[in-house]
């Protein structure tokens, strides 16, 4: 029987928690006659689908020939990660979406374009004031600089794309389509610019009542076929996973150019160097079996089905930690999803793919609930990709502090923050005093492993150590393998 030392939870009862919890919360159960998304109008749900993804793009080049786009469906929903949502006291539900809208006419390398644009990489001697991780687009082309001189600056006798005024003319435009479609006669629509993206938030009422609450993030991309520098060392660094051939796929695929700048850079030139394609390309080498959904008139969908254990261990794990960070530690605002995805990917990377078993669902879960610990802890966590951007270097250490002992919290007690509706595997677990004591010293003695200088000290202690003194560890080193502490008995 294996106990987890830190908590001292049987890893068997953490394991059919997880696995229960998983499953109550999934985008893809169907609860009586409901669309797979929870929409109860399947066929409001099937015209929604097809304005979204058919007539908004041809609608914004009809407002704007300029922009030919590609939409491209991404963040959580294509990860299998979505969370769904509904509130039991007004039977409201919230449902989050992302799409990527790849600007045709200004696709980076394709042969129209050589020569025309450039892209300038942070971290090059030619401009050093631009951010690592991020880009400046210069148009070199006097016809080009025309067509886009509303959304242009000039700077140093050069012509450079806006990040910030492209993504204004964007939201102009979609504000249109919305304002002269039949579902801008039907809802409550807002729009907003949060970062790079657009987002547009739909206030619906379906046939059986429900108020069906659509927030759609649309986020103008460049294409660039190409592999950043920035990103070489990625290529052949030591890894456990994936393979060389998975390696190659990802770099051919190339990047995105996002309209964000980063903290300190030129806010309205800035774009930053997006690797969504190659979350995508990692996250499609998941083994997950795959189901098929045909709507009425016949439009078929394919999903990742994500109900077989052994099929999705990784995702069950990163699923519940985004779960938990949003229920539980949503407030101070430090975590975002890609924080998790990014603890996640680092771990794939040091463990082989035959550990991400179901049998190992708890450890897995455990470990990385120790990775943000102690990232928290360092205030560091290196971008996959490029390591040198540090992607907790900002937060305040007074957030920072509090965010760490809720974190600890949760790791002390796992099986506390993983409840399912009904608690249907009848698992009751109570904490008396002497087991919270047993358990504090538990964690002080692991965190001894990690953090040399707590013995003697409290679990109180010992985070406020943690979250002050830096110093007391390195940087975050991914390759570790001693994330998990358990106990045989």
């Amino acid at each position: 029987m294996s106990i987890d030392f830190r908590s001292g939870v049987k890893l068997s009862d953490l394991r059919r928690k997880l696995w229960s919890y998983y499953r109550s919360n999934l985008t893809f159960q169907v609860p009586r006659g409901q669309s797979l998304l929870g929409f109860a109008d399947i066929n409001a749900r099937y015209d929604l689908d097809n304005f979204l993804q058919t007539e908004l793009p041809a609608k914004v080049k009809e407002f704007d020939l300029r922009f030919d786009l590609e939409i491209i469906q991404s963040g959580s929903f294509t990860e299998g990660v979505s969370l769904y949502r509904k509130h039991s006291q007004d039977e409201t539900v919230e449902q989050e979406y992302d799409f990527l809208f790849i600007l045709k006419a200004l696709k980076v390398d394709s042969n129209e374009n050589i020569g025309r644009i450039s892209v300038i990489e942070g971290g090059s001697t030619e401009w050093n004031e631009i951010t690592r991780g991020h880009s400046w687009i210069r148009l070199n082309d006097s016809d080009l600089r025309a067509t886009w001189q509303d959304c242009a600056i000039e700077r140093q006798d050069e012509v450079f794309l806006s990040s910030t005024k492209i993504v204004e003319v964007l939201q102009a435009r979609i504000k249109d389509v919305f304002r002269n479609s039949s579902f801008g006669e039907k809802c409550v629509c807002r729009f907003e610019i949060n970062g790079p993206a657009v987002t547009v938030v739909m206030d619906i009422r379906d046939i059986s009542g429900t108020q069906v609450t659509f927030s759609f993030d649309f986020v103008l991309a460049l294409d660039w076929n190409e592999w950043p520098i920035a990103a070489k060392e990625w290529i052949a660094r030591p890894r456990k996973w994936p393979d060389q051939t998975i390696v190659a796929e990802i770099v051919n695929s190339g990047v995105y150019l996002v309209p964000k700048a980063s903290k300190y850079g030129d806010p309205e030139l800035e774009w930053r160097i997006s690797f969504s394609k190659a979350e995508k390309i990692i996250y499609s080498h998941f083994p997950k079996p795959r189901g098929e959904y045909v709507f009425p008139g016949g439009k078929k969908i394919t999903y990742d089905h994500i109900l077989i254990p052994d099929a999705s261990c990784r995702i069950e794990c990163y699923r519940i930690l985004k779960e938990i960070i949003k229920e539980h530690l949503s407030i101070p605002k430090i975590l975002s999803s890609y924080h998790l995805k990014t603890i996640m990917l680092w771990a794939c990377e040091k463990h082989p793919e035959d550990f991400w078993e179901s049998a190992n669902s708890a450890t897995c879960f455990l470990g990385l609930l120790d990775d943000l610990l102690h990232c928290l802890a360092t205030q560091q966590l290196e971008q996959f990709f490029v390591p040198s951007v540090n992607l907790l270097s900002h937060p305040d250490y007074g957030f920072l502090l509090t965010l760490t002992r809720k974190v600890s919290l949760v790791r002390t007690t796992p099986l506390q923050y993983v409840k399912t509706p009904g608690d249907d595997l009848g698992i009751q677990v109570t904490y008396s005093d002497s087991f919270i004591e047993d358990s504090e010293k538990a964690q002080l003695e692991a965190m001894k492993t990690w953090f040399t200088g707590a013995a003697k000290k409290s679990q109180g202690e010992v985070v406020a150590q943690m979250s002050y003194s830096y110093k007391m560890t390195g940087k975050f080193d991914p390759s570790r393998d001693d994330n998990t502490y358990l106990r045989d008995k």
